[in-house]
């Protein structure tokens, strides 16, 4: 009744149905809990909580399209053949069936795939672990009634752990499958021949993935997610120009936009760039539409032009570090640095925090001590410690300047606990080091 009433447009495609994305969600959460409750009941070890994001995330995503595409065909069946809009009892009778395939046969084989393929992901977390007493896995046959042919050629296979193999073959890569792995000390047999364009022993689209080294239970080769970001339903002009030109790839498990209308955060990052984009003290506002970040940077930051070790300008490595900062959905507010008044100012904010941005080219002996120094006499709570080449980091050595940085406030009379609270230390493209102190 609701996309009768033209409440996602009169093809379905605007905004996402949140009850039915919130139940299809729950289902495929149900199924993935379900999963790993039945490995963990057979001795594996429970995944970690960020592995387990991982796969909420996927599910997510996963229900955010598979409701979306739903909606789509729901209401394609809205005209009939003279294009004039179906009395509303005739359009219910024409779209049962459509929901029908989607919320019964379809549903059933999706959620019994996801038990399967969320357990084998569990249990891989023990199979990594543990490769060096048990270094092969055997492929073991379908415990179905009646099994498929597509998997027979690969029971009884035995390849180490880190095999390529595992790669392109495993357990769970085809709808409905019941085959198994266990580890075994055995030695690797040969890889069964296969041959070229063999779709039948093939995975099948959005099962060709390892679960369980990527967390991800239903990936975006699925018939349900958009072959490119142009043909993306969710995705916004600026997105589908991106991909046009070739500067932009299709990574809808990496990508914010399924969820937008779900992520009060998202949302909360857009009405502040829309508020301020059109400051004039601001020399450059901008939102990351896949991930929700903004960057602005005000015209009187100051930008160190000195050039360091790397041969770049000083000033570009905190450019650097915002950048990846804003890509991972962060607000980040590059500040004024000339305000006259002898007040200290941080570098930047983060969501509204103070935060100094530190560039590590070097292991000195007070290097980061001093950075971390600096940093308190600006009042910043965080602080980020960029390195352009990861080589340099190493967590001890954080450690240790973390120490000593103690040390230097005691030995200069500072009483009371460090204003700051939480250092991060990042390159362009990742995470090296996260802490909270005590």
């Amino acid at each position: 009744s609701r996309i009768y009433n033209g409440r996602y447009g009169k093809r379905g495609d605007k905004g996402i149905d949140r009850r039915l994305f919130e139940a299809t969600h729950e289902v495929f959460n149900i199924a993935t809990a379900t999963g790993i409750a039945e490995a963990v009941n057979r001795g594996v070890p429970a995944p970690s909580a960020q592995f387990l994001e991982l796969l909420d995330r996927n599910n997510a995503i996963f229900s955010a399209f598979r409701t979306h595409r739903l909606q789509r065909d729901v209401a394609s069946l809205l005209l009939d053949d003279k294009g004039k809009i179906k009395r509303f009892a005739d359009f219910k009778r024409d779209a049962t069936p459509v929901i029908g395939k989607y919320n019964g046969a379809w549903l059933r084989t999706e959620y019994a795939t996801a038990v399967q393929r969320s357990r084998l992901a569990t249990k891989w977390q023990q199979f990594a672990d543990e490769a060096d007493v048990f270094p092969n896995l055997e492929w073991v046959q379908s415990t179905a009634l009646h099994p498929g042919e597509d998997h027979r050629i690969f029971w009884y296979t035995v390849r180490p752990v880190n095999d390529p193999f595992w790669s392109h073959h495993r357990p769970g890569d085809r709808w409905n499958c019941q085959c198994d792995l266990r580890q075994t000390d055995l030695p690797p047999t040969d890889i069964p021949t296969i041959p070229i364009g063999d779709r039948k022993n093939s995975p099948a689209p959005g099962l060709d993935n390892n679960p369980g080294t990527d967390g991800v239970i239903f990936n975006d080769h699925h018939p349900y997610f958009p072959k490119n970001c142009t043909a993306c339903p969710v995705a916004n002009m600026g997105k589908k120009l991106m991909c046009l030109f070739g500067s932009d790839k299709k990574s809808c498990l990496n990508c914010r936009l399924p969820l937008a209308q779900f992520d009060k955060e998202y949302q909360k990052n857009r009405k502040y760039y829309e508020r301020i984009k059109d400051n004039d003290e601001f020399s450059s506002v901008e939102f990351d539409e896949t991930s929700g970040g903004v960057l602005a940077i005000h015209k009187n930051h100051n930008y160190d032009t000195t050039i360091g070790k790397f041969g770049i300008p000083r000033g570009e490595y905190e450019l650097y570090a915002a950048k990846f900062l804003q890509s991972r959905g962060y607000r980040i507010v590059m500040q004024n640095e000339q305000q006259g008044d002898g007040v200290k100012v941080a570098d930047l904010l983060i969501d509204g925090i103070r935060c100094d941005i530190k560039a590590v080219e070097e292991k000195g002996n007070y290097t980061v001590a001093n950075a971390f120094k600096k940093a308190e006499r600006q009042r910043s709570s965080t602080v980020i410690l960029y390195f352009h080449d990861s080589d340099i980091f190493a967590e001890d050595y954080i450690d240790e300047q973390w120490d000593k940085f103690l040390n230097l406030r005691t030995h200069h009379g500072y009483r009371g606990d460090s204003l700051i609270n939480t250092i991060v230390c990042i390159t362009q493209d990742q995470v090296l080091y996260y802490k909270k102190s005590d």
